[in-house]
């Protein structure tokens, strides 16, 4: 039976099917980010079709007979290949792809080696290519081992019936897709794959598509595949068919920063509040404002000092701030010292545990904790028997890890000044910006993979060279520059730590304000005073040889030492620990009250709840 949707009242018959059932336009943009921008853009009526690039190729493209292997299940297979490989060859594999032989150190391996199969099944290249390239040998042994890896790995998939991008399987074209749509409108910001271009000229044989993008230096040659001679700060539309410019829209919008070298995150922190409070007392729409973060370091300062809820953390808030997975990552340090033995059921000890945990939340996280929780445990019991020789505590490390990547919690409490990664901010347009860590070790920076290959084995195999990846991620910095009004650039000063030289490539000659505002304002000295103490002996005192010596040779020695009783901490208390304890009690001290004025209040209770004897200068 179909069904006909109802055509609402003063609509004629005619000009409803018109419009309900004409083809429009699909939009597709590069972040899921830049696509909500899109929607709340619209007017009222019909909202147009829109989508992610992942989502589109996911819904338009397939795997005929197969299902795509879920993130943790492959994570899982990958690890139960390198520990098969490691009892074989552990003599070959230790120091080239594995570096420990433990289970943090397949973890570690098993990252590196996703993140290189999968750029080498983007650009479309056979890992027994590399071979053929590596003229001098160079990675001989490597690609041994990582020919091993790849072939066993192929063959748990078929053995389960999923598939892998690695494979590098023609995907079939699911044309129904795209019956629904008059054109796309396919706005990139900034890389096409060799896949994706492959998969896009299939499409265009079905459907027009107009590629909507920016050339600028950084970007130029990846946009070669274009076969056409693009001029720099330009905005272009361009008919990927037929690969003819339908459009050229100069960009002449100044770069002018405002650059601050600050000494700490606490300096960078007050620069960025003040900033924000400066742009809201002039009555400017904060959803035209964004932090911009390229290192998550900075985030825990952010969230902790923004006591005016300002920020809206758009990326979410990670599994760290929540407290079920604060108590998993302490039961499984508490494990460390156990020797790891195996289980009679890890997984289901696992699950026990994770599910009595999850019913001491807070009704407001628990929805969203149970949901991610279900995704992972649904695909664990997929691989129950794998699972089998796992321990305890492997499982639990593996769980938290997954845990960490997949869960997200809404910042519902946040402002509507949004804190971003670089990568969300493409495509975007701001009134006013601030990047955090705009120094030359987040802008750019790379992955442990991109070292891999030598950028002599990379041009060979039309690979992106290192350059080619810091200029990519520069293109998303300078396109941000122009897709604001008003920027202001932070970096962290010290011997170590110095600004991005993207900035001597742009001749922005800008000397930086240096620490220009700060969160505590400095205490005067006060002058030392000497404490006046009045006591008396105790009747019935028993002054031995030592006690008399000490009282002749310094009463306050004597008063503390004999009449109060204090002791000096053993020598093996070391300053960490001290250190650590003191870091404690500020920190549950400031986190209960933020107000400065219960701050020496609550800070004594706890000393007294230490068994510490408060100091009168506290």
């Amino acid at each position: 039976m179909k069904i006909l949707p109802i055509k609402p009242k003063g609509y004629s018959t005619h000009a409803f099917r018109k419009t309900f059932f004409r083809k429009t336009p699909l939009f597709v943009f590069s972040s899921t980010r830049r696509l909500k921008h899109f929607y709340l853009e619209q007017g009222e009526g019909f909202l147009p079709s829109a989508m992610s690039m992942g989502s589109f190729f996911e819904q338009a493209f397939y795997i005929p007979n197969k299902k795509k292997i879920p993130k943790s299940v492959r994570q899982i297979l990958m690890i139960d290949t390198i520990k098969t490989i490691a009892k074989e060859k552990g003599s070959i594999l230790k120091g080239l792809l594995l570096f420990e032989n433990s289970f943090l150190g397949y973890l570690e391996s098993t990252s590196f080696l996703f993140d290189l199969f999968d750029e080498l099944s983007s650009a479309c290249i056979k890992l027994n290519e590399l071979s053929s390239k590596d003229i001098y040998l160079d990675y001989e042994k490597h690609l041994e081992i990582l020919e091993m890896i790849y072939d066993r790995y192929i063959k748990k998939l078929e053995k389960l019936g999923f598939y892998d991008k690695i494979m590098q399987e023609k995907p079939a074209i699911l044309k129904e897709f795209f019956s629904h749509f008059s054109s796309i409108e396919w706005h990139l910001d900034g890389f096409m794959s060799v896949f994706e271009r492959q998969c896009l000229l299939e499409a265009a044989e079905l459907v027009p598509i107009t590629l909507h993008l920016s050339c600028d230096k950084y970007n130029q040659k990846f946009l070669e595949f274009l076969n056409l001679k693009l001029e720099t700060d330009c905005d272009y539309s361009i008919d990927f068919k037929t690969q003819k410019i339908l459009s050229q829209t100069p960009n002449d919008q100044k770069i002018e920063p405002k650059l601050y070298a600050n000494s700490s995150y606490l300096k960078q922190s007050a620069l960025i509040l003040q900033t924000i409070e400066e742009y809201l007392q002039k009555d400017n729409d904060p959803n035209k404002m964004a932090i911009i973060t390229p290192n998550a370091d900075f985030l825990p300062f952010l969230k902790l000092l923004d006591k005016n809820n300002n920020l809206n953390f758009a990326m979410g808030l990670g599994a760290k701030n929540c407290s079920y997975y604060t108590k998993l990552v302490k039961i499984l340090e508490d494990s460390e010292n156990n020797d790891g033995s195996l289980s009679a059921s890890a997984l289901l000890d696992l699950e026990n545990l994770t599910l009595s945990l999850l019913e001491e939340q807070s009704s407001k996280e628990q929805a969203s904790l149970k949901e991610t929780h279900s995704q992972i445990m649904h695909q664990y019991h997929l691989l129950e028997d794998t699972l089998k020789n796992y321990s305890f505590k492997d499982l639990l490390h593996l769980y938290l890890q997954e845990f960490e990547a997949n869960f997200r919690l809404d910042d519902s409490s946040g402002g509507k000044i949004r804190v971003m990664d670089t990568l969300e901010t493409r495509g975007m347009q701001f009134d006013k910006i601030v990047i955090a860590d705009f120094n030359e070790s987040c802008v750019p920076n790379l992955k442990d993979c991109d070292l891999f290959l030598n950028s002599a084995l990379r041009k060979s195999l039309n690979l992106p060279t290192l350059l080619d990846k810091k200029n990519l991620q520069k293109h998303y910095y300078y396109q941000l520059f122009k897709n604001s009004k008003e920027m202001v650039l932070s970096y962290i000063e010290s011997e170590t730590s110095k600004a991005s030289n993207m900035l001597l490539e742009l001749d922005l000659n800008l000397k930086p304000i240096k620490d220009a505002y700060t969160l505590f304002a400095t205490s005067p000295l006060k002058d030392y005073q000497e404490e006046d103490i009045k006591a008396a002996i105790p009747k019935g005192f028993g002054f031995s040889a030592s006690s008399l010596n000490t009282f002749l040779a310094c009463k306050r020695r004597f008063y503390y030492h004999y009449i109060k009783r204090f002791r000096e901490s053993s020598k093996d208390e070391s300053n960490s620990t001290v250190g650590s304890l003191l870091h404690e009690l500020l920190k549950e001290a400031y986190e209960k009250n933020k107000s400065p004025d219960l701050l020496k209040e609550r800070l004594i209770q706890l000393l007294e709840k230490k068994k510490i004897p408060p100091l009168k200068s506290v």
